[in-house]
């Protein structure tokens, strides 16, 4: 008689897809820590859970930036470090700021245009980020109603 053994498989919540080369880090480490989190991953699984969810090219990259160890040796917070420093966009503050300045409203409507806003979050505006939003929002629209409204409202009003 052979003798029968529970096995008892886990799965996750949801699944998050590996991060490969030309993947955006930031979004994909925010995710990263959302599925942490909503699978119940404790701190001393979570670079097991990271070197299988990085392709292996990028395995390999950090294999190398981890030389003479392993990357299972480092600690997550190190290996996060290594991954940040080698895969996060580095932005041009002042580019981001050009690309914000220049933008107008084409045929996107009222809602879309206003949505447009998230541009600003680049820019390292700081205590006057509302300001410069309102500011672009009413200087980007194009000409109309809706602007020559704006146009007469008092400079304090929100775009709330």
């Amino acid at each position: 008689m052979e003798k029968q053994v529970a096995v008892t498989v886990s799965s996750n919540i949801c699944q998050l897809s590996n991060f490969k080369q030309g993947d955006d880090w930031e979004i994909f480490s925010e995710r990263l820590e959302q599925f942490f989190e909503v699978n119940g991953i404790e701190a001393r699984r979570r670079t097991a859970f990271l070197l299988t969810l990085i392709d292996e090219e990028v395995y390999k990259i950090l294999k190398n930036l981890c030389d003479p160890d392993l990357p299972k040796a480092k600690s997550y917070e190190e290996l996060i470090q290594l991954l940040e420093t080698q895969f996060k966009t580095k932005v041009s503050i002042f580019r981001k700021r050009i690309q914000f300045d220049n933008l107008k409203q084409k045929e996107e409507s009222i809602s879309e245009w206003f949505v447009k806003k998230h541009f600003a979050s680049f820019c390292n505006f700081g205590v006057i980020l509302t300001e410069r939003v309102k500011d672009k929002f009413v200087t980007g629209l194009r000409s109309g109603s809706i602007l020559d409204r704006l146009c007469e409202e008092d400079e304090t009003r929100t775009l709330q």
